[in-house]
């Protein structure tokens, strides 16, 4: 299946989870540091790139609050960042929100016809079988990855995930 895509038309998607108050496992420090409880304050980043990593989508970024404070008054600022925002009380990926994602993800490949692979994640599972009971994407064909594969063939889960937070965190600091 995948023989018949070109490199730039076969794309990857994932989520992580970015823990953005918890401070590093490990130090430079010399001496002892005193413990403190680790803050669970997360956030959930879903990355999509294609195949040769020249074309990579905006980042979805799922929060806990619809307007969160640094955004400004009814999220004004938001607009003008690199990345689609959205919330639910868990800051997780549902199936809803990817069923969401999917149509965004096939817009942005119009006249295109190109590959998704994805991981069998359950939100994933549930967001498929909810569009194959609807009308299909019109651009985009999706593959779920085969279960204790992703690690192997997903290339997501091979180190682009922590590249791209290394480049983010450069771009936004």
């Amino acid at each position: 299946m995948v023989n018949i895509y070109k490199s730039d038309d076969t794309y990857n998607c994932d989520e992580t989870a970015l823990f953005w108050l918890q401070t590093p496992d490990s130090t430079l420090a010399l001496g002892l540091q005193s413990g403190g409880k680790k803050k669970k304050n997360r956030i959930t980043v879903h990355v999509t790139s294609n195949a040769t990593g020249t074309y990579k989508l905006d980042l979805w970024i799922l929060g806990h609050f619809k307007n969160p404070w640094p955004f400004g008054k009814n999220c004004c600022k938001i607009q003008a960042l690199p990345f689609v925002w959205c919330h639910n009380k868990k800051a997780w990926m549902t199936g809803v929100l990817f069923l969401e994602y999917l149509w965004w993800f096939d817009a942005q490949m119009a006249g295109r016809s190109v590959l998704l692979l994805v991981d069998g994640f359950s939100a994933h599972n549930k967001a498929l079988r909810e569009l194959a009971t609807g009308a299909g994407l019109r651009n985009t064909k999706v593959e779920v990855l085969p279960a204790n594969t992703t690690s192997i063939y997903q290339p997501m889960d091979q180190g682009i995930i922590n590249n791209l937070k290394v480049h983010y965190r450069r771009r936004w600091l």
